[in-house]
């Protein structure tokens, strides 16, 4: 009986190995090096998908990923126009309400699809991606 948990104890232990994929864990920089430190990476296949947001250094991070090459894109790239801040009013005092502003993207518009960015990593491996401005 005791042998027989023993061993059940290494299988379940060898049955979790692999499986559970790696965690994986990247930087996104420009063509001068500078980094990208807003968006999120996706890495997908015909397999599976899976997401990491940039942080303030360009890194991304995700947990669990499977060996294989995937296909990258990046989304959420885009940085909105900031206003002065100022209340604008017109010449009898009412206060303009502001326009919209459409947020301008940080990267060039291949690299949001992964079929057309022309990004691919393999895991395991080193992740660093280059990626052009608009």
């Amino acid at each position: 009986m005791r042998a027989g948990l023993i061993l059940l104890g290494v299988m379940l232990v060898a049955g979790c190995g692999g499986q559970g994929g790696r965690n994986v864990e990247g930087t996104v920089v420009f063509s001068d090096g500078s980094p990208l430190v807003r968006g999120n990476v996706i890495l997908t296949n015909e397999k599976n998908t899976y997401q990491g947001a940039l942080n303030d250094q360009g890194v991304f991070k995700m947990e669990g990923v499977l060996d294989g090459t995937y296909n990258v894109a990046i989304a959420g790239a885009v940085m909105a126009e900031a206003g002065n801040g100022e209340m604008q009013y017109d010449a009898d005092g009412n206060y303009i309400e502001p326009k919209p502003v459409e947020p301008a993207p940080l990267i060039n518009a291949k690299f949001q699809k992964p079929d057309t960015s022309g990004l691919s990593i393999t895991v395991p491996g080193d992740y660093k991606l280059t990626v052009d401005r608009p």
